[in-house]
């Protein structure tokens, strides 16, 4: 159900991260030491089994040994348990920031009034897809509904109750955006859009499926790899 706009909106922002480059590298960076540091926290590495052993092994000198080992390693292990928090929280901002950079080719093009509809439309996709698979899971004559199953969630979108809509704009509206979330709320990126009022590069309402040839074979043929997978 995407329109030309939508569709060339969705690329826009993913092609914006391509010019990310440094972003990317920082966040893998990050994304290493964070794993490392989590290991180092949750896993006992040799000197944490040395001193567990020698504060029960009945030897009074090594029992003195693990004794005084325990506040400093411990005092090392909360330091490293602060990193570790720290890196998440950082490595958190950092790409929540990415994804309001990338969201800004998307504004540029098409305008904040057709990224706001591309959001919508997105979440409608979802739930539409929720509820036409949950039909062909339990539809005895499943086949019969899923010959096309782009052509069927398109069709299950157009008939959402009013429930799901109003669900919709309330997400949307006041959603928020979580500490260590990845991605900012939708509430905050339309925010963060509607102050530079972009009007936009693009308008076409024709269906983006006209980009593709044969859709209706590629739709079919995708319809019987996606059918195979549910019933399993």
């Amino acid at each position: 159900n995407l329109t030309i706009t939508q569709f060339a909106g969705i690329l826009a922002h993913e092609f914006g991260h391509f010019t990310q480059r440094w972003g990317m590298w920082l966040t893998q960076t990050i994304r290493l030491i964070h794993g490392w540091l989590k290991k180092s926290v949750s896993k006992p590495d040799v000197i944490d089994i040395f001193i567990t052993t020698s504060l029960h092994s009945g030897n009074g000198f090594l029992v003195i040994i693990g004794a005084l080992l325990w506040v400093p390693v411990k005092i090392v292990h909360l330091f490293l348990r602060v990193l570790l928090i720290t890196s998440n929280v950082f490595s958190s901002f950092l790409l929540r920031e990415m994804e309001f950079e990338a969201d800004r080719y998307q504004g540029r093009l098409v305008g904040i009034d057709q990224m706001v509809d591309t959001m919508r439309c997105v979440l409608e996709t979802n739930y539409a897809l929720l509820i036409a698979r949950n039909a062909i899971l339990t539809n005895s004559s499943s086949e019969n509904i899923t010959e096309n199953y782009p052509e069927y969630v398109a069709e299950v979108r157009n008939y959402l109750p009013d429930e799901i809509h109003d669900a919709i704009s309330i997400h949307m509206d006041e959603s928020q955006t979580a500490l260590l979330g990845t991605h900012p709320s939708l509430s905050d990126r339309i925010r963060a859009q509607e102050v530079h009022q972009w009007p936009g590069m693009l308008n076409s309402n024709i269906s983006a499926k006209f980009l593709f040839r044969n859709f209706e074979t590629l739709s079919t043929s995708q319809t019987k790899k996606t059918f195979k997978h549910l019933i399993r």
